[in-house]
């Protein structure tokens, strides 16, 4: 519990709007189980560090 699964992206890019799918595999490309997640954004700016932190629940279909 409370592991980290997988990081989308780690990298700087400029100020916009952007959307990232993950495709429910974990680092080594396995796919994950059903069940509750968490996404951590962090942000880091010239003059301030901000975290958000987003629920996802994975279903099987």
């Amino acid at each position: 519990m409370g592991q980290e699964i997988n990081t989308l992206m780690n990298r700087n890019i400029p100020m916009g709007n952007y959307s990232i799918i993950w495709n429910c595999n974990d680092k080594i490309g396995s796919e994950v189980n059903n069940g509750l997640y968490f996404c951590r954004l962090l942000i880091i700016d010239v003059q301030e560090i901000s975290v958000d932190i987003r629920q996802m629940i994975k279903l099987k279909e």
